[in-house]
């Protein structure tokens, strides 16, 4: 599973242009099973300001990470992708959330083949 989270504010457009860019490309590349976006408005709650703090990403909005088996309860096992700083991600987007979608079909087959 991948999780795509930004960290942002209501009201700012590239925070706003960000979340439409990552649900378009879930939704297009029929991606929901293997993708959770979340949006952290830093401006809303406590919640969102002590994880943009953690994830130092409070400056320079919007903040974009994407990390391989992760649960923001417990970042220990988690795998670091990618992230865009104080900007829209860019086509890379795409291309990094395709090939990991491959990459997940790939081991799922793996494992599929070892089962038999």
């Amino acid at each position: 599973m991948l999780l795509v989270v930004t960290f942002g504010k209501t009201g700012c457009a590239a925070c706003e242009s960000t979340k439409r860019k990552i649900k378009h490309i879930i939704n297009k590349y029929n991606l929901e099973d293997i993708v959770e976006q979340k949006f952290y408005d830093i401006s809303a709650n406590a919640e969102a300001l002590a994880l943009g703090a953690f994830f130092e990403a409070l400056v320079d909005i919007p903040n974009t990470f994407i990390w391989k088996d992760m649960t923001l309860e417990d970042t220990t096992d988690a795998n670091y992708i990618a992230s865009w700083h104080n900007q829209v991600p860019g086509t890379d987007l795409k291309d990094i959330l395709l090939a990991e979608k491959e990459e997940i079909l790939n081991d799922t087959r793996k494992t599929e083949r070892i089962a038999i």
